[in-house]
């Protein structure tokens, strides 16, 4: 899979983003959110989260290495489509999941409907957020491939002819080194 395509951690996490902000928005007060949430099975919420988190920090982790490679980066357009599609697919996989799996399925679907809005929204600053890490990595390391050594540009080292007196294997120098070896 190429580096373009790899946007799983910034989508991973405005999954979880909006996950919150849409319940905060649908359910302001802590009371009825939680009964909302409750309602609709997030009881394996701390594992998606936990989940998320992971999927970011090895992205972030190959973003750096591929930026310090010198490697290409997608234009704002294109990691904000991939991260829409991801997002949008992923939410509502995710309130389905959650409302098959563990939920009573009732009601609150207008929840979802505004879900995928929040999606889309944080999509686009995912991506933007995407591209200004990007410029801080150029900006801080100057993004120059890494000087690999071809075959071709290699020169045979030269031997050094080292005394003897001063190898160790061929006895100590001082005091403090093994014997020398007896030469009779």
């Amino acid at each position: 899979m190429s580096y373009r395509a790899r946007v799983g951690g910034p989508a991973a996490v405005g999954i979880v983003a909006a996950h919150w902000l849409t319940y905060v928005a649908a359910a302001p007060g802590p009371d009825a959110r939680h009964a909302m949430l409750h309602s609709t099975g997030h009881k394996a919420w701390p594992y998606v989260v936990a989940l998320a988190l992971g999927a970011f920090a090895a992205w972030a982790a190959r973003f750096v290495r591929t930026g310090l490679r010198g490697g290409a980066t997608p234009s704002f357009r294109a990691t904000a489509a991939r991260l829409a599609v991801l997002q949008g697919a992923g939410w509502l996989a995710l309130e389905a999941s959650e409302r098959v799996l563990f939920g009573h399925g009732d009601g609150h679907w207008h929840v979802v409907a505004l879900g995928l809005a929040v999606q889309l929204v944080l999509a686009v600053v995912g991506a933007a957020l995407c591209r200004v890490a990007a410029r801080v990595l150029v900006a801080l390391c100057g993004r120059r491939p890494a000087a690999r050594l071809r075959a071709a540009d290699a020169r045979p080292l030269r031997r050094i002819d080292v005394p003897a007196a001063s190898r160790p294997s061929a006895g100590g120098i001082g005091l403090r080194g093994p014997p020398r070896a007896s030469t009779a």
